[in-house]
């Protein structure tokens, strides 16, 4: 028999399968492990993340169900809100805000629309330079980001 949490992902991994989300893919990075997956975010069209492929990893444990995944930018943006040499994102929905109510899918949809819409929320700063940045020069963010993407293209192309 399995557990919940196995059961949990197992219903996302269906979910995504049934129903794709454009700009976002996930799979257990094995079939022998449903508790590590691989992903792909990418930027949303029409913000200057657009056109960005964004490798994430997530890590579940057996009580999934009561304990938020360990997620990672593999590809690292440089965004107010992740962790410039870790790649962790800060989201609520990671944190205080976990319920087992969210999934894979919500997970990730809210990793889309982080990376164009940064939290400045001093709690939920982990990149103090991209947020000087932002604020002290628009223009000058807005080209690192582009440079992001650019990179990020790169490095899909290689995977």
């Amino acid at each position: 028999m399995h557990s919940r949490a196995y059961m949990l992902l197992r219903r996302d991994l269906i979910y995504l399968q049934r129903h794709p989300i454009q700009g976002i893919s996930a799979l257990p990075i094995s079939s022998a492990n449903i508790f590590q997956w691989g992903a792909k975010v990418e930027g949303l069209q029409g913000t200057m993340w657009e056109g960005g492929v964004f490798q994430v990893s997530l890590s579940f444990c057996e009580d999934h169900d009561a304990t938020p995944p360990t997620v990672h930018f593999l590809t690292i943006p440089f965004h107010p809100n992740v962790d410039p040499e870790s790649g962790r994102p800060c989201l609520h929905q990671l944190g205080d805000g976990w319920t087992e109510s969210i999934s894979v899918a919500g997970i990730l949809i809210a990793l889309q629309c982080l990376l164009s819409t940064p939290e400045l929320d001093p709690q939920c700063v982990l990149n103090m330079e991209a947020v000087r940045i932002l604020q002290d020069s628009p223009h000058t963010y807005a080209q690192l980001a582009l440079d992001c993407v650019s990179a990020s293209m790169r490095v899909d192309g290689e995977s």
